[in-house]
């Protein structure tokens, strides 16, 4: 029988439905399949575990705002593509990303990295009114990340994880394991790594954490009494007076009422019990500092007092802004009018550049805190406004910079000791420059084209440190050698100490070219050494203590030049295995102190290596 038009309709109608039916009836075990659809990681902590199978083994993690391919998603677990394979992930933690290829056009157009370019389609599907704006400050990533990681710089609470707390020169005291406060209420300086994680903005490109990006202006149209109350509800700051207060404030300052109230909450809590508002301090009672504007600790003032201090005017009684703060509008009012002025209108304009100040003229200073959180908590606040009660148009100005890595900086997560630094490190039979110390972590050396191995030892500080690497026996190779130790403290966090050992003539040693391959040990000694002697270095010498007769200084053989040999002299010399002349005595004098001791062979081998 010859089979019509509308029996092949039938036909094709049967089979969709039975394809409904048996997706309705497979629901239960797979929820829906894509093939090489995009996601973003989406936790609320820091990492998403990726295991081998669903609720398998864990093989890895993904930090928040990492983007993913879904191969597949089956009951609440979806298969990625990980490192070389295929891993599984909780389905609840991505967020799918909608192929809007135009849209992603425009934001690498806008100069935006790929990095950035799918969590902000994410967000562009849900608030299509946002733009965001790439800002390039312009400036070196690394370089940027060290000079805020200056101790003091940026801190966060003393209770925190020891991953967080920076162990840097004047951070934290090596022989006690203690950390240095810089704030009352025990704050201490910040990690590198905590540094990096909050300030590489896509970390933060979410509906809350992207507020911290936006214009912190007054606009009266879009910031109303309703708004706020949103952002205050369930804080001491939900009062009609407190509201009534914020406005005139935002009205007289030009500052959002919603900037101003959060960093109130930043600042004195939700529930308002920070001493500096309280209204009862001893010898300020009647004043009040609702921003901590000028509250840091003094020799003779906590920082409580120094803030009131300054709300009371200061040692002249000064009128500005609004001063004293005897009430608490006062306070509100001429707090926000001191921020406006002195952040605001210089271009630190975000909540970002309030805290991380890279731009203008006083970059990686003139910052308004010092709790590196401080603008993500802040973001958070305004941001519970904004996305309950409009889905205007927004701006967002996101900060990038040159050279960053392709992946986000991760949050540290390690806790335990946190100590990696060595105490002692040596190579038997012979001494580099410069002398060892626990912070100084590049050394160099240079050793006969004769010698073919070395002994390097090393102590760390800390019994559950781990010292690795170039330590043990090493041979050399001809020409350049790199010698890396790699102490990783209890936390996990590591410290390498480079030493560059040339083999050969020294005048053909260039340390300006140091990228030979790092060596390898033979044999291995123990993690710890015994403690050798200390030797302590003897001050410089000054224009009276140098000797005026040393000819070429450090020229000990009198040949004209420094070299090795002249090393080799000094070094044989201070062992006792042989005898300098006087002659010989005088050009190996480095410091004119009388004597050849241990400082004026290090200042030989600096001469030699070029090192100041």
């Amino acid at each position: 029988m010859q089979k019509t038009k509308a029996y092949y309709i039938e036909r094709g109608l049967l089979f969709l439905l039975m394809c409904v039916m048996f997706g309705y009836v497979m629901q239960d075990r797979i929820l829906s399949v894509s093939a090489a659809a995009s996601g973003v990681i989406n936790t609320t902590g820091g990492s998403l575990r990726v295991r081998n199978a669903p609720d398998g083994e864990p093989i890895g993690s993904l930090a928040k705002g990492a983007s993913v391919t879904i191969i597949e998603e089956e009951n609440g677990w979806m298969k990625i593509t990980y490192a070389d394979g295929y891993g599984y992930v909780s389905a609840a933690y991505v967020q799918k990303v909608v192929t809007d290829e135009k849209y992603q056009k425009e934001l690498l157009a806008e100069g935006f990295p790929e990095s950035y370019v799918l969590p902000l389609t994410i967000l562009h599907q849900e608030y299509p009114n946002w733009e965001f704006v790439a800002w390039n400050t312009g400036l070196d990533w690394t370089e940027a990340v060290k000079a805020e990681a200056a101790v003091g710089k940026n801190t966060v609470a003393g209770n925190s994880i020891s991953s967080f707390k920076s162990v840097s020169k004047g951070a934290y005291d090596l022989s006690k394991g203690t950390w240095v406060s810089f704030d009352s209420g025990g704050w201490v300086s910040a990690s590198e790594e905590v540094i990096a994680y909050y300030m590489d903005s896509r970390n933060f490109l979410d509906a809350d954490y992207i507020f911290q990006f936006m214009d912190q202006t007054y606009q009266s149209k879009n910031q109303t009494e309703k708004g706020l109350t949103t952002v205050v509800e369930n804080s001491f700051l939900n009062t009609k007076e407190y509201k009534d207060s914020l406005m005139k404030a935002a009205k007289q300052s030009g500052v959002s009422p919603y900037v101003l109230a959060s960093m109130i909450m930043v600042e004195q809590g939700k529930l308002g019990i920070g001493k500096s508002i309280s209204g009862i301090q001893p010898g300020y009672k009647g004043y009040y500092n609702y921003y901590n504007i000028g509250a840091y600790a003094t020799s003779s003032m906590t920082a409580v007092q120094r803030g009131l201090w300054y709300a009371k005017g200061g040692s002249t009684n000064d009128t500005s802004y609004n001063r004293p703060w005897n009430s608490r509008e006062k306070a509100i009012i001429g707090g926000a009018i001191y921020y406006g002025n002195n952040y605001v209108e210089k271009g630190q304009t975000t909540l970002y550049l309030k805290k991380f100040n890279v731009q203008g003229k006083e970059k990686y200073s003139h910052q308004y805190m010092t709790n590196v959180q401080a603008a993500a908590t802040e973001g958070c606040h305004i941001a519970k406004a904004y996305n309950k009660i409009t889905d205007g148009k927004l701006s967002f100005k996101i900060p990038l910079y040159n050279n960053m890595p392709e992946e986000n900086a991760k949050k540290p997560t390690g806790n335990g000791n946190p100590n990696n630094y060595l105490k002692n490190l040596l190579i038997t039979d012979y001494k580099f420059a410069p002398i060892f110390r626990s912070y100084e972590q590049k050394y160099s050396l240079i050793v006969a084209g004769k010698v073919k191995e070395i002994n390097i030892q090393a102590e760390a500080y800390n019994s559950k440190t781990v010292v690795s690497g170039s330590v043990g026996t090493i041979r050399l190779q001809k020409g350049m050698n790199k010698a890396v130790i790699t102490a990783t403290a209890e936390n996990g966090l590591k410290r390498d100490y480079i030493i560059y050992i040339y083999r050969g003539n020294s005048q053909d040693a260039d340390f300006d070219n140091t990228e030979e391959g790092v060596i390898t040990p033979t044999t291995k000694p123990p993690v710890t050494m015994t403690p050798r002697a200390e030797v302590s270095p003897e001050p410089e010498p000054t224009k009276e203590t140098q000797n005026p007769d040393s000819g070429v200084t450090g020229d000990v053989n009198g040949d004209g030049k420094v070299t090795v040999m002249d090393l080799l002299k000094v070094r044989k010399a201070i062992l006792g295995s042989s005898n300098l002349s006087k002659e010989e005595e005088k050009r190996a004098d480095m410091n004119g102190n009388g004597r050849i001791d241990i400082v004026d062979l290090l200042r030989i081998q600096k001469t030699i290596l070029g090192i100041e």
